[in-house]
């Protein structure tokens, strides 16, 4: 007997026993040779970029704060000089006796942990922490304070101004010194609290004693007694600080600082939104201030912007025509809309400045000049500058540099003066270029600079002080009365004398005009607060400190797989997957082969007709 041929019997059977329809099989081939693949590939893609943890792109590591500066600094010793770019070493690798708060409000004890002052107020006595060590292991004592302030009052750095009172410094024992003032300084304490953040950084005396305080190459690679080591600077590039596991208040929670230099301003923002930087500090990276208000809705940005101190101010040349008549001074003082300036150039993160001194318990708010430009144009034309056929009244020369604002400043101004009469053009350059023109040499008519003036309003003095010397004396303003009260100021412990003395002074200031101040600037300072906390300044803190910084630890990638994890996982989804088409595809088969022989089965036992072949039909 004849058998026929096996031929393919039609639909499979599924999975679970049984055939499924033609359509059926047509959507399981299709699972198998285009979806399985499809699917895998869109499954390794998916843990790759979406499942994987990622706090930001380019984020740094959790043991590591970023901070981003636009100064790189020539030397790391601020009390070689006002160096932009060494604020962040010298606050956190030095410190100082004592420093004033956040807000300039308080004096804060650094490594003084507190001190006393004398009946006659002449003797300051600083009591040292003790069991205080440099980060070489060398034992802080008397000596290096000694040392320190001694090496100070040699150099004819700007900050000198707040020793100047000083006759001399000794040592009582290992842990008291004693500063013997000349004569009663009311103010003083807080003045070098004030300067001590700005330079008067305490020195390692066995690393400094007998050489050159100028040239010596530990100005490069500071030991303090701070909360970070130094580590490292490359040039153009980073400094790097690291965690100093024996600082006397306690190891700090970051264990490695890496402030960036990052010449672009736009750049540090990009990278703040990005987290590849965390932190942003204003003073040391001058921002442009219109960046600032979209960065308030920036995701996780946080701002903070409380008032730093720093005015910007207009100095005149007052030995210079035309500016040698206080007349054409006053005038320009009615000219210049500082509400303006606060608004356009700092977009409100300054307030506008018509008196002479910070608002507060100091403030003299009778000596004030508002804006007035009628007045400013009577003025001119009463000091003999009355307007050309074209309008304009004369030409002067403003010298401006373009850190914090000055240069939107400088133009506003521009604007605005010649609405009176005046046309001004500009002579700019860098910082250190400018400062030896400006207050070195004196040579210039007019020019915007920032100061700070507070929290004590003895600070006017070093810029009041007739006698050119460095940066005081730059306005060559000599007023005998107001040199007087200043004096009488300065020795007077009584509130309510000191307060009229200098209510008076800020009169004169009023009437005479050697200076107009402009701005009183907000300090403002962003950073990532989900990736840090306890930066500022903030209550706590002061402008550079980040000993009380801590990395936010993200509870998302805490509890989430790692990148390696879950491609694993993909992988064993998807060779599962292909096991189970595999077992599928060959049950498949089986049950084919079954089929067919079954029905072989029913052919040869005659339960089922064969089939015809090709071409035969039934007999005739």
């Amino acid at each position: 007997m004849e058998y026929p041929p096996k031929t393919h019997l039609g639909t499979p059977p599924c999975l679970l026993g049984g055939h499924i329809s033609p359509l059926g099989a047509i959507i399981l081939r299709t699972w198998i040779t285009v979806v399985l693949p499809v699917a895998t590939v869109i499954t390794l893609l998916f843990s790759i970029f979406v499942l994987v943890p990622v706090n930001t792109a380019g984020a740094a590591p959790s043991s590591v704060l970023i901070v981003a500066q636009q100064s790189d600094p020539g030397v790391l010793n601020n009390m070689l000089g006002d160096t932009l770019g060494s604020f962040f070493v010298n606050q956190n690798v030095y410190q100082e006796l004592v420093e004033l708060n956040y807000n300039n409000t308080g004096i804060v004890p650094v490594l003084a942990s507190s001190w006393t002052i004398s009946s006659d107020n002449l003797n300051y006595t600083f009591h040292l922490r003790t069991g205080v060590k440099w980060q070489d292991g060398y034992p802080f004592t008397s000596a290096d304070v000694v040392y320190t302030m001694d090496t100070a009052m040699s150099l004819p750095a700007w900050y000198i101004d707040y020793l100047l009172p000083v006759a001399h410094v000794y040592a009582d024992d290992s842990y008291n010194v004693s500063f013997v003032l000349s004569s009663p300084s009311a103010g003083w304490l807080t003045l070098f609290a004030f300067g001590s953040g700005f330079g008067l950084n305490i020195l390692p005396a066995h690393l400094y004693a007998g050489t050159n305080v100028t040239t010596n190459p530990y100005n490069q690679k500071p030991v303090g007694t701070g909360p970070y080591v130094f580590a490292g600077h490359v040039p153009g590039q980073s400094i790097t600080l690291t965690a100093n596991p024996d600082y006397w208040n306690g190891t700090p929670s970051i264990q490695k600082i890496v402030i960036e230099i990052i010449p672009s301003v736009g750049t540090s923002l990009e990278e703040l939104q990005s987290g590849q930087v965390q932190y942003v500090n204003t003073f040391d990276n001058p921002v442009d201030f219109s960046q600032v208000p979209p960065m308030q809705s920036a995701p996780n940005v946080q701002i903070s912007h409380p008032t730093g101190g720093v005015l910007t101010t207009v100095l005149f040349n007052t030995k210079a025509t035309p500016f040698n008549n206080p007349l054409v001074r006053e005038a320009f003082a009615y000219g210049i809309n500082r509400s303006v300036l606060a608004q356009k150039a700092y977009f409100d993160y300054a307030s506008p400045m018509y008196g002479f001194y910070l608002q507060g318990p100091w403030f003299n708010s009778s000596a004030q000049i508002p804006y007035d430009p009628a007045k400013a144009e009577a003025l001119l034309t009463q000091a003999g500058y009355p307007p050309a056929a074209n309008g304009t009244r004369m030409t002067i020369q403003l010298a401006y540099h373009p850190l914090f604002g000055m240069d939107v400043e400088a133009e506003l101004i521009q604007v605005q003066l010649a609405a009176i009469g005046v046309n001004v053009v500009f002579w700019s350059a860098d910082y250190a270029t400018w400062f030896t023109r400006v207050q070195v040499d004196g040579n210039y008519e007019m020019a915007i600079r920032a100061c700070q003036v507070g929290p004590d309003p003895s600070l006017l003095w070093p810029w009041m002080d007739p006698v050119h010397v460095g940066e005081s004396g730059s306005t060559y303003f000599n007023n005998t009365k107001m040199v007087d009260l200043f004096n009488a100021a300065g020795s007077i412990t009584n509130f309510a004398q000191r307060w009229a003395d200098y209510a008076q002074i800020q009169g004169i200031l009023a009437q005479d005009v050697p200076i107009i101040p402009l701005t009183n600037i907000q300090d403002v300072n962003l950073w990532r607060s989900d990736m840090v906390t306890g930066l500022g300044p903030q209550t706590g803190t002061t402008r550079w400190d980040l000993s009380t910084a801590k990395l936010v630890s993200s509870s998302s990638s805490s509890s989430s797989l790692s990148t390696y994890e879950i491609i694993g996982i993909a992988i064993v989804v998807v060779i599962i997957a292909a096991v189970v088409a595999v077992v599928w595809n060959q049950r498949r088969k089986k049950a084919k082969f079954e089929a067919a022989e079954a029905a072989q089965d029913k052919i040869r036992t005659g339960s089922t007709p064969p089939p015809q072949q090709p071409g035969s039909g039934p007999p005739p």
